[in-house]
């Protein structure tokens, strides 16, 4: 099987807000090869846009690996 087109990998996110730590993914595991379609479904608060900025690559460094198109989105320069 070829590799997948995103995959993510103990994926972890977690937002600081002054002392306060919300934990948004814990060790998320998805795999998605070519020619998948995939629905990301959830309560409200559940992660899924964070998900998607994940693989986006909005975020810096975090705990985990995530790729999208073989290319590891922690890599990503982004500014705002």
């Amino acid at each position: 099987m070829a590799d997948p087109l995103i995959l993510c990998d103990s994926l972890v996110k977690i937002y600081k807000i002054g002392d306060i730590e919300v934990l948004a993914l814990q060790g998320l595991e998805l795999s998605v090869q070519s020619g998948e379609m995939v629905g990301i479904v959830g309560a409200s608060g559940s992660g899924k846009t964070t998900c998607l900025n994940v693989l986006g690559g909005w975020f810096g460094r975090r705990p985990g690996l995530s790729k999208s198109t073989g290319i590891t989105c922690s890599s990503y320069q982004t500014e705002i």
